[in-house]
């Protein structure tokens, strides 16, 4: 009996340490000087160890901010004007953090820089989602007169991406990932979101059975136990996640998660989880996968003016999680 007690003791105690390591606690960050005139945190990005956060400005011009670990700081870019009044996508690219707006920018860690070619910006309404692949950095953009391009950077010279059978007119690049040694990238497009591969040379689209039309973006894409996880956004019945293993796809079915979810906007992987971010009228959410089992998290103080969970990034062991909210954006970090 005593040895069997003991076995139970010390079962619990495993437990109860093993729960207590998992805690994971989120904060809301308050960053002094924070304009709310900043109503959404589009991008973000580590680099040299810092983290740069981008946000959405229509009144007074777009912002980028920093933090060191210790300070938040406003970043000040000479000849950025308040014309730029997104900062769309963030991404490093060849020891340089790169920054879309309906230009690029680049910074070397001393100096910013325009970096796109003449010319790239006219009808580019925005430099939405980037990627490094094939040691090239790519940039995906909505261009309102002739539709999105896909440019391609190899760090001294830019050159715009051709691909047989892509309708741009229709699709607007909204995000991209690589997986299995393939750049995936997802699209919105009104008439069914599209999901295009290219695997070094060839380009084509990817066909999903079961993929329905009513998914018309492709908002978010992320690699999660040798998985290619996508998020969609279905405002007729609801948002959807699918997966892909290397060779089929499916549909990722998530108990309690309600058609309120019109868009999974964000993908993120931190700690051995998968998390989902959504926009939701009733409030955002935030969604946590475990590889077993799905749960919402929830948010002590996260209200409902936090439309959309947009952005997320892992810093210092962090997850950050920026918000679109129409009285102020938000910053959130969740710790373990």
């Amino acid at each position: 009996m005593r040895r069997l007690l003991s076995c139970v003791l010390t079962v619990l105690s495993v437990f109860v340490t093993s729960s207590l390591l998992c805690a994971q606690t989120v904060s809301r960050v308050f960053i002094p000087g924070f304009s709310t005139g900043n109503i959404w945190v589009y991008s973000m990005a580590v680099y040299g160890s810092r983290l740069y956060i981008g946000t959405a400005n229509v009144s007074s011009g777009a912002e980028i901010w920093l933090y060191d670990g210790a300070t938040w700081g406003r970043v000040t870019i000479p000849g950025f004007s308040s014309g730029n009044q997104y900062v769309y996508g963030m991404t490093v690219y060849d020891s340089r953090l790169y920054v879309g707006t309906p230009n690029v920018w680049q910074y070397d860690g001393k100096t910013w820089s325009r970096a796109s070619p003449a010319g790239f910006a006219s009808g580019n309404a925005l430099s939405y989602c980037m990627a490094v692949y094939n040691d090239r950095l790519y940039i995906g953009t909505a261009n309102v007169p002739s539709g999105s391009q896909l440019w391609r950077h190899d760090g001294s010279a830019w050159s715009r991406v051709t691909i047989p059978g892509f309708l741009s007119g229709q699709n607007w690049i909204s995000s991209m990932a690589v997986y299995n040694n393939c750049l995936f990238m997802g699209t919105v497009n009104l008439l069914g979101a599209q999901i295009w591969r290219c695997d070094g040379e060839t380009w084509g689209r990817v066909t999903i059975p079961g993929f329905l039309s009513e998914n018309t973006w492709v908002y978010s894409m992320a690699v999660y136990r040798n998985r290619l996880y996508v998020g969609t956004g279905n405002v007729a019945s609801g948002a959807e996640v699918w997966q892909y293993d290397g060779s089929d796809w499916s549909r990722v079915p998530i108990p309690g998660f309600s058609s309120g979810n019109e868009v999974v906007y964000s993908l993120a992987v931190y700690n051995g989880s998968l998390f989902v971010g959504t926009g939701n009228a009733s409030g955002a959410q935030l969604w946590q996968y475990d590889g077993t089992t799905w749960s919402r998290m929830a948010i002590p103080g996260f209200s409902s003016g936090n439309e959309i969970v947009f952005s997320m990034t892992v810093c210092d062991n962090r997850l950050y999680l920026g918000t679109l909210n129409q009285s102020g954006a938000q910053l959130w970090v969740l710790s373990h």
